[in-house]
């Protein structure tokens, strides 16, 4: 059997096969959990209802395995999250066959699932990256486009933010 079916016979005697069919006939629209080697795939016709379905699911999968999953609902930026995905060494620690590892970009988002000896390393990588990025990076949103246009100079010409990379060998 793949890990999805392993980690549920671990579950001896507990209804989680139950509760993913209560999750598809609960949804309106229907929806469609399907169970892989390595993945639990959710599908329907209404984006919505997957979305929920979705978020249903890690809260089970963390109240059925609290030690096993974890969930990080703010990693940062959809930026941040491809210097994740490209990141070698969190690749390498993600490929290893006690657990897995999930980013989501759209959310900012990510989680584990495996035991302590997986996800340590895994979550430590990721907090030095983070450190690395917050280091490095700044974000701002401007007020309005008037303010955008103050900030690129007379006429949009760039010639402020040009100044102002010059000067702090920043990429603005």
């Amino acid at each position: 059997p793949g890990q999805v079916q392993q980690a549920l016979e671990a579950l001896e005697g507990q209804d989680f096969a139950g509760d993913l069919r209560s999750l598809e006939a609960e949804a309106e629209p229907p929806m469609k959990v399907t169970m892989g080697h390595t993945v639990l795939w959710l599908s329907g016709a209404n984006a919505e209802a997957v979305a929920a379905g979705k978020e249903t699911l890690r809260q089970m999968l963390q109240w059925y395995w609290p030690t096993s999953f974890s969930y990080n609902r703010d990693l940062g930026t959809a930026d941040f999250v491809d210097i994740l995905r490209q990141d070698p060494m969190l690749r390498w620690l993600a490929r290893r066959p006690q657990g897995a590892m999930c980013l989501d970009g759209r959310e900012g988002s990510g989680w584990l699932c495996g035991d302590a000896g997986y996800r340590n390393p895994i979550e430590e990588r990721v907090e030095a990256l983070q450190k690395k990025w917050a280091s490095e990076h700044w974000e701002m949103d401007l007020d309005n486009y008037g303010v955008a246009m103050w900030l690129l100079g007379p006429s949009g010409t760039g010639q402020w933010v040009q100044r102002m990379q010059t000067d702090s060998g920043a990429t603005i």
